[in-house]
């Protein structure tokens, strides 16, 4: 199974600067604060579940090489805003697919897998020939068909994606896009998920795991 391409495209470099005045603006504490103490914290801050204030930061991410079924699951999470690949408007022309890593480790599966996309991409190629339109045509295209996303999320919710989608209950390609939405954020924001170190380091070694 192919990793799924995160990448952050813009993050705030004072997201600790604007975080902080929220916080004080609603303590009315920007007097009492010391120098060197400013990440310590809004730490604390997020660790007491006063999380509106990390609302007020918002990231940019891209992210290809993931199946719809994939982007089904991201856009459940609603307090964000999302724009998807077109297949209306976009040809899938070469017919591009994930292959789940449940298919991929056994041969018969990969067989009757093959069989199935093959088919369905020969039908598309065939309906677009014929004249039918991309929005009628991609009806018979799997939900493995590969797509890519350009979407934003606000700090807040960036915790929760990576509450909801480390866990080793989640798939394992949303899974995948969580550790690495983790790996770019811890390094950039490094106050902002060191209580989520237990549950990243889970869910590496969960794909790690054949």
């Amino acid at each position: 199974m192919e990793n799924p391409k995160l990448v952050v495209v813009y993050a705030p470099e004072g997201a600790l600067e604007i975080i902080n005045r929220a916080t004080r603006t609603a303590y009315r504490s920007h007097d009492k604060e010391k120098p060197g103490t400013r990440e310590a914290f809004v730490q604390n801050i997020i660790k007491s579940g006063h999380e509106s204030v990390i609302e007020h930061v918002s990231v940019n991410f891209e992210l290809s090489n993931i199946s719809r079924a994939c982007a089904t699951q991201i856009l459940r999470h609603r307090l964000a805003s999302y724009t998807c690949e077109s297949m209306r408007y976009v040809t899938m022309d070469p017919f591009e697919y994930v292959v789940p890593a449940g298919v991929e480790n056994s041969v018969e599966a990969m067989k009757l897998f093959e069989k199935a996309v093959t088919s369905a991409s020969t039908a598309y190629s065939k309906l677009i020939a014929l004249g039918v339109k991309k929005e009628d045509a991609r009806a018979c295209l799997p939900i493995a068909t590969k797509t890519r996303m350009f979407f934003t999320y606000n700090l807040r919710e960036v915790r929760h994606f990576l509450h909801e989608r480390l866990s080793p209950r989640a798939q394992r390609e949303v899974r995948m896009v969580a550790v690495s939405m983790y790996d770019q954020l811890s390094d950039l924001y490094p106050w902002l998920l060191s209580d989520m170190e237990e549950a990243y380091e889970k869910a590496v070694k969960s794909l790690e795991d054949k």
